[in-house]
This record gives structure tokens, C-alpha cells and sequence, in this order.
């Protein structure tokens, strides 16, 4: 008789035991994260599994090397996107649905089905974690030069008009 593998364990049999699991995600899995950037090798991921209040509940991390593109020149910097993600797993949007009006939580929900798609969700945090400025060097040549202007005192107050209109009366 053949043992289970990891496809056909359910995420709830997973918080019901109280699981981890760690996971190296190939690169070809996590297609739109390619678009981003290019992968420097897998993905690593650690996913803890608990069930709480009648849901299965899910702690995880992922990280992966890329080279992403300067945000001034476009030249290719090699970065570690980490993403700390923690959620409720529902089956579906009803049951999704369900659990926010009936016990609201700040933490999200994650529709996920029967079986929890890793490469998936995973590639999901990831974009959302790649960093909007990938050069953090102050003194980058290709860096814009700001004029040292003060740009508060250039303002004018969007009220100015009126002090006009109320002394004029």
C-alpha cells in the first residue's frame, strides 16, 4: 500500500496535526515573480498549520534571491524578497464570507480550496513583498538630484482666496 504524499495531505489535516511543513519551490512555479525579476534559485518556504476556533490556520514565510531592477537605472541588483504571511484558510468565498460577518478578525482569509496551492500563495506574498525601491545607496550616480528648495515655503494655503472673499464683505 502506497504512503500519502504531500499533494494529497489537506491543509486541515495539516492543522489538525499541528504541522510544518518547509518547502524549496522551483523557479519555473512562480511565473508572474519571473516577470518581476530574475530568480537566483528556488523559493524557500516554512508553513505552520494550527486549528483555532473551528479554522485552520496558517503562520508562514518565504524567501527567495532575485535581481531586480534599480528604480533609477534600471541596472540589476541582487536582493532577498522576504514575506512573513499569517490568515485564515477557508474552502471557499462563502465560507469566507461566513467567517467575516460571523466572527470578524483582523487577520485576512485566504480562499484556498480543498488542497492549499503553495507555489501559489506563496508567489502571491512574494510580489507583494518585492520592494518598491530596490537602490538604497544615498550616493548613487544615477540617482536624481533634488534642488534643496523648501517646498513648504512654496506653498500656498488652498484657503488664501477665501481671507480675500471674507474681508471683502
Amino acid at each position: 500500500m502506497a504512503g500519502q504524499t504531500s499533494e494529497d495531505v489537506t491543509y486541515k489535516a495539516l492543522a489538525g496535526a499541528e504541522a510544518s511543513l518547509s518547502r524549496a519551490v522551483d523557479p519555473d512555479a512562480l511565473i508572474r515573480l519571473a516577470e518581476v525579476g530574475t530568480l537566483l534559485g528556488p523559493a524557500m518556504t516554512t508553513l505552520a498549520f494550527a486549528y483555532h476556533d473551528r479554522r485552520s490556520h496558517l503562520i508562514g514565510q518565504a524567501r527567495v534571491k532575485m535581481e531586480l531592477p534599480c528604480q533609477w537605472c534600471e541596472a540589476r541588483l541582487e536582493r532577498e524578497v522576504v514575506a512573513h504571511f499569517e490568515g485564515w484558510l477557508a474552502i471557499d468565498e462563502a465560507q469566507a464570507q461566513t467567517w467575516d460577518t460571523e466572527q470578524p478578525s483582523s487577520m485576512p482569509i485566504i480562499v484556498a480550496g480543498e488542497t492549499l496551492d503553495v507555489p501559489l500563495l506563496i508567489e502571491d506574498e512574494l510580489l507583494l513583498a518585492v520592494p518598491g525601491r530596490v537602490c538604497t545607496d544615498e550616493h548613487c550616480p544615477n540617482r536624481p538630484v533634488q534642488d534643496a528648495v523648501d517646498v513648504v515655503a512654496e506653498r500656498t494655503s488652498p484657503f488664501a482666496g477665501m481671507a480675500d472673499l471674507i474681508g471683502k464683505r
